[in-house]
């Protein structure tokens, strides 16, 4: 229960992290793939800073989108496993404002230079970072710092980009920092899909009194861990490319097929909002072995397995991650409505036609035109089902 007394609850929409920013992910990931699809097939260019479209998209992507989901659910997710009061009204309000701030610096809405946007963009990730070290010290919870590592990794990563777009020579240039990004994201998904989905498998398999127990197997998580965090760190040396690259890459992707055995994830099949995280990540794990296979045999299967990882895998499991922390955070049933797993197959259907693209099934424009059009629409029903949920109390009459 809130330790607010009535008069000084915070407005909902600001009780707790999940409930801004993952509104804030959903309507800017369905605007963003809009005004790339508008930009790709008929040139018109949307609100941007750099000469490199296609880089500015693939920046807000991560450090737009991205950020966003990975501020709910950490907002979240450590005060809940640390014990720790979390952060609400004004404060929440004004992290919120510093992403948006961000999104209308990198959209070239503020006057100056690219350096003042730079220095508003790349403000956020430290905030959040600092934001959470005082649960993880005051909690004692060493197993969380991973994710204030990473976070700083991607801030480094956010700060090179820009540099980079700005001209100045650096021994990692903008597009390996974007790949080494994709990787850490990957990463720390990696770490709590490792705690999220055998819980909530197994909670939603309890409650469907089914037999079946969803675990995990602490000697092949640190495996499976350690070989994203290898590739993370080939990436970040600019060696993201090389064939001993792709030689981790396909032992990550098979490491991680095999960490999802105990998961038990066939045994969710009926239940679509659990299922989900699973597809989500069995995309992850296959695009890193289709990675890997790329880069020791194939190198033309490599931009396409980059998208496997990122529409399939980052984008399957922060849709599946959101619609099922919102639901469970707010006293809801945690079932899926037929509109989102509609949203689900949306984006698979997403992830399905960008890859007919690469692989040149299809016509290559149809296909980002296709993907595009797929993953917004399915983010576009994520917000319009969302948004009441994260706008309003709790159903169950408890308070975030």
């Amino acid at each position: 229960m809130s330790s607010f007394p009535p008069s000084a609850r915070p407005f909902p929409l600001f009780s707790i992290g999940f409930r801004p920013f993952f509104l804030a992910a959903g309507l800017y990931a369905a605007w963003s793939a809009v005004a790339w699809i508008c930009f790709y097939v008929r040139g018109t260019e949307p609100p941007h800073i750099w000469d490199d479209i296609a880089a500015w998209h693939g920046h807000e992507m991560l450090f737009g989108f991205v950020a966003a989901v990975l501020a709910g659910f950490l907002l979240t997710a450590v005060p809940n496993w640390t014990k720790a009061r979390p952060i609400r009204a004004w404060p929440l309000a004004v992290m919120v404002g510093v992403w948006f701030a961000g999104r209308l610096a990198m959209h070239g809405y503020f006057p100056g230079s690219a350096t003042v946007a730079a220095a508003i963009d790349v403000l956020f990730l430290p905030m959040l970072g600092l934001s959470l070290l005082p649960a993880i010290i005051r909690g004692h919870s060493t197993r969380n710092v991973v994710f204030f590592i990473l976070i700083a990794l991607l801030t480094a990563m956010n700060t090179i980009i820009h540099a980079g777009m700005a001209g100045i020579d650096l021994p990692l240039g903008p597009q390996q920092a974007l790949t080494a990004s994709i990787f850490i994201v990957i990463q720390m998904i990696a770490v709590f899909a490792g705690r999220i989905i055998p819980l909530f498998t197994r909670n939603a398999l309890k409650m469907a009194g089914i037999g079946f127990v969803a675990r995990s197997w602490p000697a092949l998580d640190a495996l499976s861990l350690g070989s994203v965090a290898i590739l993370v760190l080939f990436a970040l040396a600019g060696q993201a490319d090389t064939q001993l690259a792709g030689a981790v890459a396909l032992a990550a992707g098979v490491l991680n097929i095999i960490r999802m055995v105990p998961w038990n994830g066939h045994q969710a099949f009926r239940m679509p909002i659990v299922l989900v995280l699973h597809a989500g990540y069995a995309w992850i794990a296959l695009g890193l072995a289709v990675y890997g296979y790329a880069l020791l045999l194939n190198p033309s299967l490599q931009w396409p397995a980059l998208h496997v990882l990122t529409i399939g895998g980052i984008g399957t499991m922060t849709l599946a991650m959101m619609s099922r922390v919102a639901l469970g955070h707010t006293g809801r049933t945690i079932l899926a409505s037929k509109p989102m797993m509609a949203a689900y197959a949306l984006l698979q259907l997403a992830v399905l036609v960008r890859i007919a693209g690469g692989l040149g099934w299809v016509d290559y424009t149809v296909s980002v035109a296709g993907a595009g059009w797929s993953w917004s629409a399915a983010f576009a029903v994520f917000s319009v089902i969302h948004l009441p949920i994260l706008t309003r109390p709790r159903a169950d009459g408890r308070h975030d």
